[in-house]
């Protein structure tokens, strides 16, 4: 007989965790095929593993003690290295969550090179940690077992540094980004929440078995099971079926859009078969030697591909997505390929090099995009096969955006200005021509891209110490969804017709609003509340609580649409609750983030609002400072 533990493994305990590893497991093959998070396939497997380890230790309870070889193997190999299978799909989970989040320039190692580096740490993990598990179980002498337990020491060892790194970058990219990127709602942090709360546990469990192994046979932690089980096997369970709870895909979006490729850049053809839910070819080259070359590719043109897409398929189709206010979308009939959306454009090769650069940053945009902002960017990028403006209007926007993360990049300044420049003068032309079925289309989506450019770029060309109000925001998207709404009927793509047709709900001004009625009677003065401004400013704050309710369906951007002229005098006088109203219009604005085109724009207006506010008003302003991440600068020098 030989005394492979010792203690005697509990029966009950051990079938407990095999119903919970089991029943885990089957949820996390549903999630997974459901889903298509094939990375998350490692996960599964360390969970079964664990399963399967239990029964081991089952049958092993149940031999007691007259233990067999058979048992005490599948126990001591598969609870050993379930951890590490779980290891490597989170590793996976954050560099595809940071590329969706478009956060590449936070991450402390790129992306496309985070999951390669951690998986090949947790290989060499898994691989030390077999491969002495394996000699450990078939030691004959001491000096054998002792070998077996130095080597799975120094895979656990491996696994505790890369994971202490993992976790060190998850939240250096978790500090980077919640300073420096605040367009978007705090629910992106709950993943990473997830991460870190997985990761933990892992790493209590590693450093337990490292410390077991440092032990020995005969050491305090091998000596009762009690420490097996509230060191290795309750954490894992935690973390199997926390993760079938909290599954990554709730966060990452669906599945179905290819994330797992995200390694490599995704071409207009396969965006246009991600929003059909069809597979396009995966095989096409990334070699990226124009950009080290500084030659033009024919990135976009199926001719460069010698197998899978056919020539339709670089049709764009937008996004089949329906809401309270949207209907089915018919397929375009718009090529775009390269060679159509340059067609007749002069330039250097550097040039046309810099425009398809742009083009493709406005496609990335889109790519990671919601349903609703990717069938408004595909509208766009469609109608850009048509008019010489849009396209400008794209690439404008395009350098806009990028020049976000380096304000004080002259190319992209100069590159922004001028292509909006010709965007402008390409819609005064169409303008002058009149609305009509042919050219209502891009005018429509000219003047939504000059329009959204307008107000984000005024902060650039107004300044940090010029005078700028919200008010240019409401009278320039004002006067836009006017000629929007003018031009609906004409527009063939049903959606974004039905979207311009509707741009002007109507809602019930008379009941109180809430969450937002504090705005109405908030009186940091002893004077009484003017009644008159009170009556102005009630349907605002009522449309901001309608927007509010269901910022999905009732976009942030139609708040424009429901103000008076007399509450848009308000604001130019600075009237401190006209001003208040407009912080948390802003607020909206960055919750909601209809359109990735404005990232930033509602931290710098919510900024040059609070300087213009009464000190004795900030108090009121506190929820929307909160949510945009506002400091006082002032206060700082």
């Amino acid at each position: 007989m030989v005394n492979y533990y010792r203690y005697e493994p509990s029966l009950p305990i051990s079938i407990i965790f095999i119903v919970i590893f089991a029943l885990s497991s089957a949820l996390h093959l549903f999630q997974i095929i459901k889903t298509r998070a094939w990375f998350f396939l490692p996960f599964l497997v360390g969970s079964i593993f664990e399963a399967v380890g239990f029964i081991g230790r089952a049958i092993g309870a149940k031999q007691a003690p007259d233990y067999t070889f058979g048992p005490y193997v599948l126990q001591n190999l598969l609870l050993l290295l379930g951890p590490t299978c779980y290891a490597a799909s989170i590793y996976m989970i954050l560099g595809r969550y940071i590329r969706q989040l478009n956060g590449e320039l936070f991450s402390l190692i790129r992306p496309s090179w985070l999951t390669k580096i951690f998986l090949l740490g947790d290989a060499i993990s898994i691989a030390l940690q077999g491969i002495g598990g394996g000699k450990l179980v078939n030691a004959d002498t001491p000096d054998d077992r002792t070998t077996g337990e130095n080597i799975i020491i120094a895979g656990l060892t491996v696994q505790i540094l890369f994971f202490g790194l993992f976790i060190a970058v998850t939240g250096l990219f978790h500090f980077r980004f919640a300073r420096n990127s605040t367009s978007r709602p705090l629910s992106w942090r709950r993943l990473l929440v997830v991460i870190y709360v997985a990761s933990v546990l892992i790493l209590i469990r590693s450093l337990f078995r490292m410390i077991e192994y440092i032990e020995g046979h005969d050491g305090e932690l091998q000596s009762k099971e009690v420490y097996v089980l509230v060191l290795d096997a309750i954490p894992m369970a935690i973390a199997s079926v926390g993760l079938n709870l909290f599954h990554p895909s709730k966060y990452m979006g669906s599945m179905r859009k290819p994330l797992e490729n995200s390694d490599s850049e995704v071409e207009l053809s396969d965006l246009q078969g991600r929003s059909l839910g069809t597979a396009c070819d995966e095989n096409h080259p990334f070699c990226k030697n124009c950009i080290r070359k500084e030659t033009l590719c024919e990135y976009f043109d199926t001719k460069s591909r010698p197998r899978g897409c056919s020539e339709n398929n670089v049709k764009i189709m937008p996004v089949s997505h329906q809401s309270l206010v949207e209907v089915a979308i018919s397929p375009a009939s718009s090529n775009l390929s390269s060679s159509n959306l340059f067609a007749g454009r002069t330039g250097s090769p550097a040039e046309q090099l810099f425009e398809r650069q742009l083009l493709h940053h406005f496609v990335q945009m889109t790519q990671r995009a919601t349903d609703i902002q990717a069938t408004w960017s595909l509208w766009v990028l469609e109608e850009a096969t048509n008019s010489a403006s849009v396209l400008n209007g794209i690439l404008g926007i395009s350098a806009l955006h990028l020049r976000r993360f380096n304000e004080f990049d002259k190319a992209l300044q100069k590159a922004s200005c001028e292509y909006m420049a010709r965007a402008i003068e390409g819609h005064k032309k169409d303008l002058k021509c009149g609305l009509n079925k042919e050219n209502s289309s891009t005018v429509a989506a000219a003047c939504a891209l000059v329009s959204i450019y307008a107000n984000v770029d005024g902060y650039y060309l107004a300044g940090h110490d010029e005078e700028r109000m919200p008010h240019d925001w409401y009278i320039s998207f004002r006067r836009s969804m006017h000629l929007l709404h003018m031009a609906s009927p004409s527009i063939e793509n049903q959606t974004v017709s039905q979207e311009f047709k509707t741009i002007r709900p109507t809602i019930d001004k008379t009941n109180h609003p809430n969450p937002f009625s504090f705005l109405i009677y908030y009186n940091p003065t002893p004077t009484d509340v003017n009644k008159e401004e009170v009556s102005i400013c009630m349907p605002a704050v009522a449309y901001l609580s309608y927007v509010y309710a269901e910022m999905t369906t009732r976009k942030p951007l139609r708040f424009p649409a429901g103000l008076s002229g007399n509450f848009i005098d308000l604001v130019k006088a600075k009237n401190p609750r006209a001003l208040a109203i407009s912080g948390y219009f802003f607020m909206l604005l960055r919750q909601g983030r209809q359109f990735w085109l404005i990232d930033g724009a509602p931290e710098r207006e919510f900024d040059i609002i609070m300087r213009f506010l009464p000190k004795d008003w900030w108090p009121a302003m506190d929820w929307a400072a909160q949510v945009l991440g506002w400091v006082n600068q002032t206060a700082k020098e």
